[in-house]
């Protein structure tokens, strides 16, 4: 960078905890390095001043996540396309009903559709006025991604968090990674899975597929087995909260290994039961920072057969999915004290896959900073995506490569965005001078 450019500011929202991970790596560097600089948003304060002079915001919206209430989604849903892949669509088990009262953490709430007049993407300005870019191109995000604008009223965000919005959506200058509505269809599941149900990636030596799924909105043993007989799928399953992310009870989730299994999990409903495949105890995290893709095996549960043998008298085993697998024997890399090693076989994984999965989602979903899982069916090698997360920590990543890797997907966002800019002025320019006349 030459010594009179100046540096791209970047104003960064995160929870504490992340950010002092970032920190510890010398992510986020407030003196200018490479071109690129960092700078701390406090939502509690006055946002004007503090982002005055800041180019690019950068935000992890599921940490300001208060409450969720599925029951604000509104009734009227959108139709569906099916699926492009042979799988069934997902089923719907009972009427649309949560279970308990949602978390609620000890702050300031607010609803967001009442709260936000407009968030970028919800705008009627022209997408890349709206924060909106696609991956670490321009192309913009394609057209299969379901409207979120029916679940935003159930997210219930900081005030600080809804003031960053309102404050962004009118000042179309800043440039927001990623674009707020992008980031929202990741923090639901039932998005997440309606998003990658139609992958289609072809050419490749395997097949890459979403798992199959049933929506549970009601503790229905008779209508979980006819869905699970429709689908084909058979014990065990695992039972996951439609929140993805931001909540305690997100990461809460059980393992249904006989029908009366629903009536004892305390998983939160509404909720994603999902086919579970024998995997070799395997999955695959692959972490995705703009253009470049990272992967990585982690020790993940055990197949079908050990999880049974293990737990025969259990309809129903629970577990923390931010924590170590359900059993030692589970754990094929575990030393004699019982620690998790580096796993040291790949299960077969197919790389161009990952690297297929990587681009299809980029396109999809418009995020440049993300994260998915993969596991590799044993029998057949299907790749199947079973989870999607944004702007995860990267701890897998080497420090070296982790940092000047988010340093220059930050960049070329930007280059990308200054350029649309200048475009869309120099059309206006013409206009204005006569120049379409």
């Amino acid at each position: 960078m030459a010594d009179d450019q100046k540096p791209i500011v970047v104003g960064y929202a995160m929870k504490p905890e992340r950010e002092k991970g970032f920190l510890k790596r010398n992510a986020l560097p407030a003196q200018p390095i490479q071109g690129i600089c960092f700078k701390k948003i406090d939502l509690s304060a006055p946002l004007g001043p503090q982002l005055a002079e800041v180019d690019l915001v950068l935000h992890r919206m599921m940490d300001e996540l208060q409450s969720v209430d599925w029951d604000q989604e509104e009734k009227q849903a959108e139709p569906q396309a099916a699926p492009a892949n042979n799988l069934a669509p997902v089923h719907d088990l009972g009427p649309r009903e949560t279970d308990g009262a949602p978390y609620k953490k000890q702050s300031e709430t607010a609803n967001i559709a009442e709260q936000v007049s407009c968030s970028q993407r919800g705008s009627e300005r022209p997408a890349h006025e709206a924060g909106n870019l696609s991956g670490p191109g321009v192309s913009g995000r394609s057209d299969g991604v379901a409207s979120t604008h029916r679940t935003k009223r159930c997210f219930q965000m900081s005030a600080g968090h809804l003031e960053l919005e309102r404050f962004c959506a009118s000042h179309p200058e800043l440039l927001v990674v990623d674009s707020f509505d992008d980031v929202r269809v990741v923090m639901d599941r039932f998005a997440i899975h309606d998003a990658i149900s139609n992958i289609t990636l072809p050419g490749l030596a395997v097949t890459v597929r979403a798992p199959k799924a049933i929506r549970v909105l009601e503790h229905d043993v008779a209508k979980l087995s006819e869905s699970m007989a429709e689908l084909g799928m058979a014990f065990p399953c695992i039972m996951k909260p439609r929140v993805a992310c931001g909540t305690p009870e997100s990461h809460a989730m059980a393992l249904l290994l006989r029908p009366e299994g629903l009536l004892e999990s305390r998983v939160t409903l509404p909720a994603s039961l999902q086919e579970y495949v024998d995997h070799g105890g395997l999955q695959h995290k692959v972490y995705v920072l703009g253009s470049k893709l990272f992967h990585t095996p982690r020790v993940s549960m055990p197949d079908a057969r050990e999880i049974l043998d293990e737990h025969r008298e259990a309809a129903v085993v629970t577990f923390d999915s931010l924590r170590t697998p359900l059993t030692r024997s589970a754990n094929p890399t575990a030393d004699s004290d019982g620690a998790t090693c580096e796993p040291t076989q790949s299960n077969g994984v197919d790389e161009a896959a990952l690297e297929g999965i990587a681009s299809w989602l980029r396109e999809k979903l418009g995020l440049s900073l993300f994260g998915f899982d993969v596991v590799v069916q044993l029998d057949s090698r299907d790749h199947i995506v079973v989870d999607v997360n944004y702007f995860p920590s990267f701890k897998d990543v080497p420090k070296e490569i982790a940092v000047t890797s988010l340093w220059d997907a930050l960049r070329h966002k930007h280059e990308q965005w200054c350029l649309l800019n200048q475009e869309d002025g120099d059309v206006k320019a013409d206009y204005e001078d006569g120049s379409f006349c």
